[in-house]
């Protein structure tokens, strides 16, 4: 027991240590004790806290929020360096305020029954110590060999230990073997338990040898971990069984003060009592973590077969970290169902089901079975689910098969093909199986649902290589012949009747073969080529399970002739998926993708014959459909059209449609309607509304996927090695995020096009590469868009305005008059402004007026005669494709929306720009149908829309980087940057970079000269983007200028209104947080709010918070507008703190000497990780 020092204990022989917080005379007190233990290494103290502490007369104090005292302020992924810099400012502000206290400062004490007291403390110079200064002090004092050496390693509570810390402690104890490590987080046990842990594990291998007989003991010995996550990783491994055993022995050894397995056991019970599902899966996922990382110490320490780190050892094996991750990623039901728990037999037999219970192979473990599946007997053949693609093309799609119906049927479809070269058998089971006795049986759970034969095999199908699932076969057979050893050559085994009951039975082994020796002997005795595809179910499938098959299709190298059959073992949603991605890359060798465009199309070219032949015992891609299915005739998905506008690939919409209507009918066979029929399961009555839509989101990935393979093909012709499909997804930055995000979408991602037409041309026809069906060019100026009292009026150029004092300014798209009259008042033209018919620009034009220098307080422009000769930057912040048709800007909208922005987060500059240009041509080839004109929508009375027809040719329709483009050629002084940014959001932390990149070096060279240089921002309505971007250019010149501030205090004080709240002074909880974390954050968030307030007239981005803020919150409210205000204040928000991060990251990085940024603000960032996890915290409150 050490005084002061809670919860201490070591390790014996391992020398690793853990204890609760300490005070400084309880820390020299253990190391005293270890010094009197003649330790050969040094002592290595490490510090896991995550929290804002000082020792303040040699006790320990955190920050904690007054109100709630006892809540921990977490600061997620906080670096070591991070939270010693913030303790640098907390010791600052607590001898500031003793020294405004007469020497004293308030702290608060918890009393009994948790109720906090508070106490003045005495806080001298030489009490009040950081972690850091009081470990050095405490180093300094012992003499002689002993050494300490002291680090800050902050864990996330509610994160864990990452691979990044497993390899910090794998490096200090190979750096360090004799040293020993104490470790200490808050009480001493849930993040010191774990590194203490981390670190047994290394120094087990590190220390001991392999001891075949210690090993037999260890896999003697029992587990009570047992999780359908662990099982899968366990199968993984080749002595599996042996690592999840050994860590048990070692989570027992390495902490008898705080068990792991008894708190990850108790988090799951928690569960069913309504308790946190966070803190299970962290746990849940923390003990995968210890798993891995005890095979790969073995592998690294004792077989040297691994010589790089944990982290990259994990990216290199992608099933793992797959694995792994998906925890975090589970729903409750899924979570719940996580522990293989003692529930009762199914089958009323509980002798069956204690040997269950009780299985202890590596793959065939405990709760898990072997499973056959039915075969329909009314079908009259032993072969489920077989369809042919259509007749006279030889590509096959089959369920369960036996062996001998299996041979029948590559005979039959050999004689109706007779011309074929090679004939290939592609199974796509990412399912362990086994054949026993020679039937096929597939690993599943226990407590799988009987009436779900898909369900059945969920449990087991994992993102494996067709090598890995081989492996976990081969496991798998010799599991079963250790069991039988047991059991006196006989196993259990269930089957699902027809009656979909499970019925479970004993059988004699008579013989044990893996899917892979026994498809090898098929293919010898068929002489046909085998290929294993391992492929997850919908729910599980990603771009990386595509890229095996596409490269097998590739290496193949297959004649149109070539018979190609698609196993698997239900005929499920991927088989439509593979059958969708075979018939798009066969027919591609013949034609190009994009000429395919109808069912028919596909059928005859992928056609050998023309005999119509369709083997007997196959039937046609199905052709009727479930009494329960009624799907529309076409079914066009928002999000994949807005897909194929950014990718230009909008002629493959009905290609991908095409292909997959060719492959069936109904909800067994066609992707699209699988996810109309899971659409409308939805809102029907006792169904479970959440789990449908994540059912309903799982097919629509796949359908995502099968789109996207048809994109890829067409850009690509054909597979790589060098840039495969998920690498080509990854590097598609906007389309990544859509896919990666479907869930956060929830129902708004299955939205169809619609087909209402409300104008005279056919829209729903259109097929541009951009343009598709039932999108349109809406006008972009309407009634009202020119915000009242906003000066100076200019025509064409809604809601332009100055910000006082500097030539930053700020307006709404404007029409190409409005664009000449702009560059005119701000002397980047020479040729007088216009007016259109029954308008004018404003008389007092001098409000808008350059002044000679970027800052100039002092500068009289009511005095200019005429706008002095400048220079403008124009930076674009639309995302959205935009064209000018005549004079006027259109955006390209969806016709059933046409008042919302079409979304394409994470667009770049050249793809929006490609975009549009491929969108002039869509627009000028549709105009050729009409006689040269083009219907463009417009708003006539408020949310009414009009069509209007207007002449299009290549000198009407312009894309807006031809505006600008012509303008410079005719000696308008003016540069514009487009910078897509998505409206109502943030802009990314690369978008600050590329706005720093190219404005900041027009800031300071515009130092000393007298030609005025103005900025002009503008996104729709000049509003939200524009404003953040003006903001952003202010900060910029603020860091150039410090004197633009002391006249911005001059101008706004007070700054806040007498009346305003804590939300209206933008006082949220996370921005609190982010004033500690950030250095001078108090300072920097009021010289943004001076800002801010400059840059107000259109908005003020702080006060429009708390707006939303209040009508999420509302009662009057409807919950749609309640869900709309919370969705949009939280983005609100999350811009905000980006701002007030962005001015402290300018006021550190800027060089005034070289006048440039010191690094990039994305770099920046990546050195405060904390910042970003901080930021994805933000509420409204």
């Amino acid at each position: 027991m050490i005084a002061g020092g809670p919860y201490f204990r070591i390790v014996p022989k391992l020398n690793i240590a853990g204890c609760a917080q300490v005070n400084i005379s309880a820390a020299t007190t253990i190391l005293n004790e270890l010094k009197r233990a003649h330790v050969e290494g040094p002592v290595i103290w490490i510090n896991l806290r995550e929290e804002p502490l000082v020792y303040i007369n040699n006790e320990a104090h955190i920050v904690r929020e007054r109100q709630d005292p006892l809540r921990p302020i977490i600061i997620p992924n906080i670096t070591g360096v991070g939270i010693e810099a913030i303790e640098e400012k907390l010791k600052r502000e607590v001898l500031q305020e003793a020294y405004e206290n007469g020497g004293n400062v308030s702290v608060h004490l918890e009393g009994k029954d948790g109720l906090m007291e508070d106490k003045w403390e005495s806080a001298g110079e030489n009490c009040v110590l950081t972690l850091s200064e009081a470990f050095m002090t405490i180093s300094e004092a012992f003499d002689g060999p002993f050494e300490l050496q002291y680090y800050r390693r902050p864990i996330t509570q509610n994160l864990g230990p990452q691979p990044e810390d497993f390899d910090f402690v794998f490096e200090a104890c190979m750096v360090q073997p004799k040293a020993i490590f104490v470790f200490n987080c808050q009480t001493g046990r849930g993040r010191t338990s774990a590194m203490m842990q981390i670190a047994s594990i290394v120094r087990f291998y590190q220390l001991c040898i392999k001891d075949v007989g210690a090993d037999v003991r260890v896999l003697r010995s029992n587990t009570n971990l047992t999780f359908k996550t662990i099982q899968k990783l366990v199968s993984l491994f080749p002595d599996g069984k042996l690592h999840e055993r050994r860590l048990t022995v070692l989570m027992e050894m390495a902490d008898k003060v705080y068990s792991m397995s008894e708190h990850i056991n108790s988090a799951f019970e928690d569960i069913a009592n309504h308790g946190s599902t966070e803190v299970a899966m962290m746990r849940l996922q923390q003990y995968a973590y210890f798993l891995v990382f005890s095979y790969y110490c073995e592998q690294r320490l004792w077989n040297k077969t691994i010589l790089i780190s944990f982290t990259q050892w994990l990216e290199e094996n992608e099933d793992i970290k797959v694995l792994i991750a998906s925890v975090r990623h589970q729903l409750d039901a899924q979570l719940q169902s996580e522990k293989v728990t003692a529930a009762e037999a199914m089958e009323n037999q509980p002798e069956i089901y204690r040997l269950v219970r009780h299985r202890k192979g590596n793959v065939l473990s405990s709760g898990r079975i072997l499973c056959s599946m039915p075969v329909d007997k009314n079908a009259g053949t032993s072969i489920y689910a077989l369809r042919q693609l259509s007749p006279d093309v030889p590509v096959f799609t089959c369920g369960r098969v036996n062996a001998r119906s299996r041979v029948d049927l590559v005979n039959e479809i050999r004689m109706a093909f007779p011309k074929h070269k090679k004939f290939h058998w592609i199974s796509l089971r990412a399912e362990p199986m086994i054949i026993l006795n020679d039937v096929s049986y597939t690993l599943a759970d226990y407590t799988s649902s009987a009436m779900d034969t898909e369900g059945m095999t969920t449990g087991a199908t994992m993102h494996v290589s067709s090598t890995k699932i081989e492996e976990i076969e081969d496991r798998l057979r010799k599991d079963v012949l250790l069991e039988a050893q047991d059991y006196g050559g006989t196993i259990v085994v269930h089957h699902i009747e027809e009656s979909k009951e499970r019925k479970a039975k004993r059988v004699k082994v008579l013989s044990v073969r893996t899917s892979r020796s026994n498809m090898e002997d098929f293919a010898d005795e068929c002489d046909v080529v085998y290929h294993r595809v391992p492929i997850p179910f919908s729910g599980q499938m990603l771009a990386s399970d595509i890229d095996p098959l596409l490269k097998y299709l590739e290496e193949a190298h297959m004649s149109p002739e070539d018979i190609i059959v698609i196993n698997d073992s239900e005929g499920s949603t991927r088989t439509s998926v593979a059958l969708n991605i075979v018939t798009m890359y066969r027919a591609m060798q013949l034609k190009p993708l994009r000429a395919l465009q109808t069912p028919e199309s596909f059928a005859s070219t992928l056609r050998i014959d023309l005999t119509g032949m369709l083997i007997p015992s196959a039937q046609p891609s199905g052709t009727t459909l479930l009494a329960d299915e009624n799907p529309p005739d076409e079914i066009e998905i928002l999000l994949a059209s807005t897909i194929c506008q950014m990718l230009m690939s909008g002629g493959l919409l009905h290609t991908v449609s095409a292909a997959i209507a060719l492959g069936g009918k109904g909800r067994g066979q066609n992707i699209l309607h699988k996810i109309d029929y899971l659409k409308k399961r939805i809102g029907e009555a006792g169904i479970n509304k959440k789990e449908s839509t994540i059912e309903a989101l799982h097919a629509l990935r796949c359908y995502l996927l099968v789109l996207l393979v048809a994109i890829y093909l067409d850009e690509h012709s054909k597979y790589t090695e060098e840039n495969t499909f998920n690498h080509w997804i990854s590097g598609k930055t906007e389309v990544r995020f859509i896919v990666d995000n479907l869930e956060s979408r929830g129902e708004e991602a299955l939205k169809y096009v619609s087909n209402e037409n409300l104008m005279k041309a056919d829209l729903s026809r259109r097929n541009g590469e951009v343009l598709t069906a039932n999108f349109c060019m809406k006008a972009d100026h309407f009634p009202g868009c020119q915000k009242k009292g906003i000066r100076p009026v200019v025509c064409g150029a809604p809601n332009f305005r100055k910000v006082s004092l500097i030539n930053v300014y700020g307006v709404a798209i404007p029409t190409l008059l409005g664009v000449h009259n702009v560059l005119s008042l701000l002397g980047a033209s020479s040729e007088p402004m216009g007016v259109y018919p029954g308008e004018e620009n404003d008389k007092e034009l001098f409000l808008g007026y350059a002044t000679p220098h970027i800052f100039d307080p002092y500068a009289a422009p009511e005095e200019y005669k005429a706008p002095l000769k400048g220079f403008v930057v124009w930076v674009n912040l639309r995302e959205e494709p935009l064209l000018y048709v005549g004079d006027r800007p259109c955006v390209f909208r969806d016709l059933s929306a046409p008042y919302v922005n079409v979304e394409l987060t994470g667009i770049q500059t050249d793809k929006i720009e490609l975009v549009e240009a491929k969108l002039k041509v869509d627009v000028l080839n549709e105009a050729k149908s009409y006689n040269g004109n083009f219907l463009i929508h417009d708003e006539g009375n408020p949310g009414e829309l009009v069509g209007s027809w207007e002449v299009a040719n290549n000198d009407t329709i312009k894309t807006v980087r031809e505006v600008y483009d012509e303008l410079a050629d005719k000696g308008f002084r003016c540069k514009m940057i487009r910078l897509p940014v998505t409206d109502e959001q943030s802009p990314d932390i690369t978008d600050f970079d590329k706005l720093t990149e190219r404005l900041l070096p027009q800031i300071v060279n515009h130092q000393g000269h007298e030609e005025p240089l103005s900025f002009v921002f503008n996104c729709q309505m000049g509003r939200g983007r524009t404003t953040t971007g003006m903001v952003i250019c202010c900060l910029l010149i603020g860091a150039v200028i410090p004197q633009y501030y002391d006249e911005l205090h001059a101008m706004y004080n007070p700054l806040y209104k007498e009346d305003a709240t804590d939300l209206g002074r933008g006082e949220y909880t996370v921005i609190t947080e982010l004033k500690r974390v950030l250095n001078d954050g108090r300072d920097s968030k009021y010289k943004l709010d001076l800002v801010l307030e400059a840059c107000s007239r259109m908005q003020n981005l702080r006060t429009a918070i708390e707006d939303l803020a209040i009508t999420a919150s509302s009662p009057d409210a409807t919950e749609s507008n309640r869900a709309r205000a919370h969705h949009a204040g939280v983005h609100y928000l999350i811009r905000y703190f980006n701002l007030i991060v962005f001015n402290v990251y300018v006021r550190e990085e800027f060089n005034r000497e070289k006048r440039q940024m010191n690094r990039t603000f994305a770099a920046w960032m990546a050195s405060h990780p904390e910042l970003a996890s901080l930021a994805s915290t933000a509420a409204l409150k």
